[in-house]
């Protein structure tokens, strides 16, 4: 593992000096800047090492290393589209935002256009994976996971929330306020080591997913207070992006429970397999249907709905 860590970060800078002709060199004229900026991504990475896994020493502490264990499975099942799908497009975006940075205008669009492709994959993504939860372990991980079903149900709806955050830091560093980031950081990491210990104490394990969702319920609006501001973005403009995703998942979610607790022939399949794929694609036909009907009685806006079927009409063509 630790060889693998070391030929993977070693590739990396090598693979930075093929791909772009820069090449460093010492040089202190810009280091009081640089020390500015680097001084709070400093925090800003210790702050992202506590807000991960100071949970786990908690969790740990409190209620042994068998708890522990369920809850990281849980939660790695339940992040799979923020870590796979919003990092790395947080990471791609970032040196489109920093050439915007001086026109308010256009990297509003910008961040418009990032968030409304973020919430259109990974809000069904992450709800999905709530409704699909227990045939989802029974078949990946076996029975003996069972327990971890909950903790899944309840993370997917942080993960959720913590997708729809994630584009967001890059904004903030894209305009110089990386301080900003280590305020949300903070406000989540003290709400939710406070949460987690007294629920913890009072409900076992299953407390701790409830902690880290209410934590994020109160930085995720902080959040977005502040990057409306910086933005200049009106509520109407953000919420004409999310509305679509948001909704389609509702749905999404309520023909998934529907189908599991009163549709006759889902109880009737006797392969957890064959359950699992029966509510994955109901769920998908049923989240892209209704966000097509409401993107057209919308009127058709700008967006990662009319991207996505440009791209089909022009495959659909060749």
């Amino acid at each position: 593992m630790l060889a693998g860590i070391l030929t993977s970060k070693v590739a990396g800078v090598a693979l930075s000096y093929w791909l772009h002709p820069f090449r460093p060199r010492f040089c202190v004229k810009g280091g009081h800047d640089l020390f500015h900026f680097s001084k709070w991504m400093l925090l800003n990475n210790i702050l992202i090492f506590v807000n991960n896994r100071g949970i786990d020493f908690v969790v740990g502490k409190m209620i042994g290393a068998q708890a522990l264990g369920l809850y990281s499975v849980a939660y790695e099942i339940s992040n799979l589209p923020t870590t796979e799908l919003v990092f790395p497009i947080s990471r791609a975006v970032f040196p489109g935002y920093s050439k915007l940075a001086g026109d308010v205008t256009a990297l509003r669009e910008a961040f418009l256009q990032v968030i409304s492709l973020v919430a259109l994959v990974t809000v069904p993504a992450g709800l999905g994976i709530a409704v699909v939860a227990e045939p989802l372990v029974r078949v990946v991980l076996g029975d003996k996971w069972i327990e971890a079903v909950p903790l899944i149900q309840i993370l997917a709806a942080f993960g959720v929330c913590r997708a729809l955050q994630g584009p967001t830091g890059a904004i903030y560093l894209a305009v110089g306020k990386p301080r900003v980031i280590a305020y949300l950081q903070m406000l989540h990491i003290s709400t939710a080591i406070v949460l987690l210990v007294w629920l913890l104490g009072t409900y076992g394990l299953i407390g701790a997913p409830w902690a880290i969702l209410a934590a994020t319920a109160l930085s995720t609006p902080s959040n977005y207070l502040l990057l409306m501001r910086e933005l200049l973005l009106p509520l109407p403009e953000l919420m004409g992006v999310l509305w679509r995703p948001l909704l389609s998942a509702a749905v999404m979610v309520a023909g998934g429970v529907w189908i599991q607790s009163e549709w006759q022939f889902y109880a009737a399949i006797s392969s957890t397999l064959a359950q699992l794929l029966l509510l994955i694609v109901a769920g998908a036909a049923a989240y892209i249907g209704v966000i097509l009907i409401s993107w057209r009685l919308a009127g058709c806006p700008e967006g990662a709905e009319r991207s996505l079927v440009a791209e089909i009409k022009k495959q659909r063509a060749k």
